[in-house]
């Protein structure tokens, strides 16, 4: 019986830490959202580029992966040096240390 309450109190941290973390991400979500049209509206509001040229260059980015689907997708890519995979979230090879080719297209 003890077992069985450690494990439903120990459940009900993992849930209550999960509703923190998404609540965390909401608030981070908004906050860049926010940021965006504000950029958006200035840039429209002195001439600068027009909503409709934004989001030309934004279906223009999403389709780079091939895929019109409102998401960045990057792919694994083979190392110009050992010519083993290189994952998306890494920006140098795991095995030998070389630089991540750069996406065609995307300015860093």
């Amino acid at each position: 019986m003890a077992g069985l309450r450690y494990e439903i109190a120990n459940q009900e941290c993992t849930v209550d830490s999960l509703r923190r973390q998404m609540l965390y991400s909401q608030q981070r979500l908004d906050k860049v959202v926010l940021a965006v049209e504000a950029l958006v509206e200035l840039l429209a509001e002195h001439d600068i580029l027009s909503r409709e040229v934004i989001l030309e260059r934004m279906d223009a980015i999403d389709l780079r992966d091939g895929n019109l689907d409102g998401k960045v997708t990057a792919e694994v890519v083979d190392c110009t040096a050992c010519h083993r995979p290189i994952s998306p979230k890494m920006a140098k090879c795991l095995y030998c240390g070389e630089e991540r080719p750069p996406i065609p297209g995307v300015v860093h």
